[in-house]
């Protein structure tokens, strides 16, 4: 396929029968149970690290798709100290409060586990619109200053002020360090081909 990277959907556990496409992450540091051989016996974990390997044996990188800034009550940190790590409501569940240090530190942590343990080479952070987007900036300033400066970091950006402070960043950096994943460049394509010849497109 020619194929340099792959981008794998939220894979972080979730709870319940509900499957939501992995969007509906309770607990970030471990990977979802039924994704493994067996979901008794843990071996998700192994089945995730072998996979990783093999794409990287093939020369593909990978890319995890995590889910930050929202949660729900079945969530440790919820448990641990409500008040600390969540404020307010997104569309899809609790808040995930990421100006709070604390937080910022759980997520810093959580992203540098993924990478020693799991070996994947960045990700793509789902909907920065509702995460504290200078505390995200600053985790990734400092994980690429503590040897993590290779990684991947995708933001799926659909908010401007946050747009800007990516590309104010980037430009700091004379580098396109953190990517932006948004609407513009998929509506402008969409637009062209379905006011263009392919008019049909729609349908």
């Amino acid at each position: 396929l020619g194929v340099n990277a792959v981008e794998l959907m939220p894979v972080q556990e979730w709870t319940g029968e509900w499957y939501g496409w992995g969007y509906n992450t309770a607990a970030w540091s471990a990977p979802e149970n039924s994704y493994g051989a067996s979901a008794a016996d843990g071996s998700a974990v192994g089945d995730l690290k072998a996979f990783v390997d093999a794409l990287h044996q093939a020369g593909i990188a990978v890319i995890l798709d995590v889910v930050y800034n929202h949660s729900n009550q079945d969530n440790p940190l919820w448990d641990i100290d409500a008040g600390r790590y969540f404020e307010g409501m997104t569309d899809w569940g609790e808040k995930f409060d990421l100006a709070e240090p604390a937080a910022a530190a759980y997520v810093r942590d959580n992203l540098k586990r993924w990478m020693d343990a799991y070996h994947v080479d960045g990700f793509r952070f789902d909907s920065t619109a509702n995460l504290d987007v200078d505390a995200l900036i600053g985790i990734v300033d400092g994980l690429r200053d503590s040897g993590y400066a290779d990684r991947y970091w995708i933001f799926e950006e659909f908010d401007g002020a946050h747009n800007a402070k990516v590309q104010s960043y980037d430009a700091s950096q004379s580098a396109g360090v953190i990517a932006s994943w948004g609407a513009g460049w998929k509506d402008t394509a969409w637009g062209a081909l379905f006011d263009g010849a392919y008019g049909n497109l729609g349908t």
